[in-house]
Parts: C-alpha cells; structure tokens; sequence
C-alpha cells in the first residue's frame, strides 16, 4: 500500500489570497464491536501494525519543508471506556517495552522513543487548565517531527490540536459491562489511508 503525505493543510494566521476550493472526501469510519479488554488491546495492537508498516515506508522530509508526516490518533471517550487501555495496547504494539505504560494524567505528557521510528508522545489533556498550556509542552512541533502522537481528552485542546486526525471513540454500549464499541473516523488523506489499511488487515485474519 502506498501512503502519500501532503502538505500540511492548516493555513497561517495571516497572508493574501485564498487557496483554490476544492471539495473535501468524505470521513471513512470504521466500528467495531469489543467484547473484552484484551480484545480493546489487540484492536489497538493491530492498529500499531498499520502505523509501523506506514512510517517505515515514509521517506524523511527535509527540515523546513512544509510537509507533515506525523500522525495524531484522537481518543474520545467517556472516564472508564477504555481510552488509556487502548493507548497502552498501541504504544506496546509499536515495540516499547516499558513494563509501566500509564496514562500522564498529572505529567501531561509521556516521550517514548519505539525502535525504528520518530518520538511517540501520549497526551492526556484531562486536567488541562487552558488549551493554551499545549504551548509549553511543544504541542504543535510534535505533529511534524514524523513521529505519532495520542492524545487523550483531545476536545480540551481545542483549535491548538489539528483537524487531520485519525479519532478513535470508545462507546459504553451496556452499562457495568466490558463491550466496548470503537468508532474509528478519518477524513483527511492520510489519515484516512490509515484507517482504511487498518480495515483491510482486519478483513483479512
């Protein structure tokens, strides 16, 4: 499968002219139906299969390019539906082996550095004051350092997270239950031929 990055669509705060319109695709979406926690896992694990064949096959971009090849997975999901449960299966699946995988709900931030790709990095946005903390922790190189980045909670980050994502939602279908339904949307180009390798694998086992 060949995966394309294109330039970056989100646009300066100032400048003349306006880009020529074109009509957007429409949003793939994915569900899945999740029984278990170890079933959650293995869906996050194969997941990480897909963004490891991809980053691999992904040219590095020249400082100052203007290209964006990192990748942002949105977790969205009530407290309890699973969204570090998922991270923990993703971030393992791209080969850390940090036995103590947690959710940086007081940190902010988690930095790993997963065999033969860029930095991965965890946000968990829970207890974000303001969305203009993201400033300090470097949030927006960390979209373009060709690397992954999850993050948890992303609607309290607001306009300073970027719309080209892949989200991923984890939905309570029965109360006191462990099924989880996952939701997986994509609309950009990239993120999109993400999720669509990701349904083919999973169409195929």
């Amino acid at each position: 499968m060949a995966f394309e990055i294109a330039p970056s669509t989100r646009q300066p705060a100032h400048g003349g002219g306006h880009a020529p319109s074109h009509p957007a695709p429409p949003a793939l979406e994915i569900v899945r139906e999740s029984p278990s926690p170890e079933a959650t896992t293995a869906l996050a694990e194969s997941l990480a299969k897909v963004l490891a064949k991809i980053l691999a096959e992904v040219p590095v971009a020249a400082p100052g390019a203007g290209v964006s090849r990192g990748i942002l997975i949105a977790l969205e999901g009530d407290l309890g539906a699973g969204k570090t449960l998922f991270a923990r299966g993703l971030i393992r699946g791209l080969g850390v082996t940090d036995p103590y995988i947690t959710s940086p709900t007081f940190t902010l931030m988690n930095l790993y550095e997963p065999p033969g790709m860029g930095p991965l990095r965890h946000f968990d946005l829970y207890r974000l004051s303001h969305p203009e903390e993201l400033a300090q922790l470097g949030v927006e190189e960390s979209f373009d350092d060709g690397g992954v980045t999850l993050v948890e909670w992303p609607e309290r980050g607001g306009e300073w997270l970027p719309g080209e994502r892949l989200t991923v939602r984890l939905e309570i279908p029965v109360a006191d239950s462990d099924r989880r339904r996952l939701v997986l949307r994509a609309a950009d180009h990239g993120h999109r031929a993400i999720l669509a390798a990701w349904g083919e694998l999973l169409d195929v086992r």
